[in-house]
C-alpha cells in the first residue's frame, strides 16, 4: 500500500510537470500579443495612432464611470498570462501586472500619458524597431590619405588608391612610377623665413619619393611574424625625425593613413577595445571578427 502511494504520488507530479510546460509553452509573448490586440479592433480606444505609435485606455478604477470595458485589456492579459486564477475579480492586480509586462520591454515606450485626463484617459505608446547592424565596407587595401604639412599650416589633402604614389616637388611625366602627389606652392605662406627654407628643400626634393602599399603589413600582425603595425606613416623631409622636437615645427610634413586600416581600428573600438582612442597609436586587434576582416581583405584570391 506504501509502494502504490509513492507511484501514485509520482505519477501525479509528472503530470503537473507536464500541464506546466505545455502552458508555458503556448503562452504567447506581450508584446507580440498586445500588438495583435491594438491591431484587431475588439477594443474600445485601443488601436494605431500611426505606423509606429499606439493608444491604451487607461481610466483609473476609483471612477464612477470606470466599467468593464475600461478594464478589458487588462483582464484579457490575466487571463493570457495566467494570473486571472490569483485574481479573479481584483481589477487593480490586472492592470499592475499588466503595466509591468509593458514596462518591462524596450520595445515600447511611453511617449504621452494622458491617463489624468477627466474626459479621456489613456496612454500613448510609440513601437521601438530594433536598429539591425550596419555592415562594415571596408576601403581598398590601396585607399590612402595623403596630408601635406608645411608646418602648423595644411597645404594639401587628398585620397588616391594606388599600390604606388610618387610625392615629389617637380617631376616629368616619363619619370613618373605611381599617382603623383606634387607639394604645393609656398604663394600661401607669410612666413618669408619658412618660404626661405621650405622652397629650398623642395628644390633638392625634384622626383621625390615612391611610395609602395605592401599588402603582407596585417596579415604578418595576424599571423605573428610581426608585431603591430603603426597605421598613420610620417614622413619628414631635409630634416631628422623623430629628434625630440615637435612634429609641427618641421617644414615639410607628410602624413599617410591607410583607410583601411583606419577603419579597422574604428572596428577595434567597437568591439570593446576601449583603449583605440588615438589616430597615432598601433593598431591592436582582440576580436576573431577583425581578424577575419583582415584574412578577407588581405589574403590574395583562391587559386582557380
Amino acid at each position: 500500500m506504501l509502494v502504490f502511494k509513492s507511484c501514485s504520488c509520482n505519477i501525479t507530479f509528472l503530470l503537473v510537470v507536464v500541464v506546466v510546460v505545455v502552458s508555458s509553452a503556448v503562452r504567447p509573448q506581450f508584446g507580440h500579443w498586445l500588438l495583435e490586440q491594438v491591431q484587431s479592433f475588439r477594443y474600445d480606444g485601443l488601436h494605431m495612432i500611426d505606423r509606429d505609435t499606439f493608444r491604451i485606455p487607461w481610466k483609473h478604477n476609483s471612477r464612477k464611470d470606470c466599467g468593464d470595458e475600461d478594464n478589458r485589456i487588462f483582464r484579457e492579459w490575466a487571463v493570457v498570462s495566467g494570473k486571472i486564477n490569483e485574481y479573479p475579480n481584483d481589477k487593480a492586480k490586472w492592470k499592475t501586472n499588466f503595466r509591468c509586462a509593458l514596462n518591462s520591454l524596450t520595445q515600447f515606450k511611453l511617449i504621452h500619458d494622458n491617463s489624468k485626463d477627466s474626459e479621456n484617459p489613456h496612454k500613448i505608446y510609440r513601437i521601438i524597431h530594433p536598429e539591425m547592424p550596419q555592415p562594415i565596407i571596408l576601403p581598398s587595401v590601396n585607399e590612402l590619405e595623403i596630408t601635406i604639412h608645411y608646418r602648423r599650416t595644411e597645404m594639401l589633402k587628398m585620397h588616391c588608391a594606388s599600390s604606388h604614389v610618387q610625392l615629389h616637388s617637380q617631376c616629368d611625366q616619363s619619370e613618373l612610377r605611381g599617382i603623383s602627389v606634387q607639394f604645393p606652392s609656398t604663394a600661401d605662406l607669410t612666413d618669408q623665413k619658412q618660404v626661405q627654407y621650405t622652397k629650398r628643400l623642395l628644390d633638392n626634393i625634384k622626383r621625390g619619393l615612391l611610395l609602395e602599399v605592401c599588402s603582407s603589413d596585417l596579415m604578418d600582425f595576424k599571423e605573428n611574424r610581426r608585431g603591430s603595425p603603426d597605421y598613420t606613416i610620417y614622413l619628414c623631409f631635409g630634416e631628422k625625425f623623430p629628434d625630440g622636437k615637435p612634429l609641427e615645427r618641421k617644414l615639410i610634413v607628410v602624413k599617410v593613413v591607410p583607410l583601411i586600416c583606419r577603419e579597422l581600428h574604428k572596428a577595434a573600438q567597437l568591439e570593446g577595445a576601449s583603449s583605440l582612442h588615438n589616430d597615432n597609436i598601433s593598431l591592436q586587434i582582440s576580436h576573431n571578427s577583425l581578424y577575419d576582416l583582415i584574412e578577407a581583405s588581405f589574403s590574395p584570391p583562391p587559386a582557380i
